[in-house]
């Protein structure tokens, strides 16, 4: 999710490495973004070792 994230809620403001790859322009990257963030449930930055039980209940797909 880190790496697919628009750097939007991050504290650099840098996206994930992944993000250009969401699509062409920037209003179609931000569409896709929407449809992983609606996919997935809970769009966390955290690492999977310092996420919580809640973060992990949270998330819609398996994990």
């Amino acid at each position: 999710m880190r790496r697919l994230d628009d750097g939007k809620g991050s504290k650099d403001g840098k996206p994930g490495n992944m993000y250009e790859h969401l699509g062409a322009t920037e209003v179609e990257r931000q569409k896709n973004l929407d449809i992983f963030k609606a996919w997935v449930g809970n769009w966390s930055l955290k690492r999977f070792p310092d996420s919580n039980m809640e973060d992990l209940k949270n998330i819609k797909v398996k994990y």
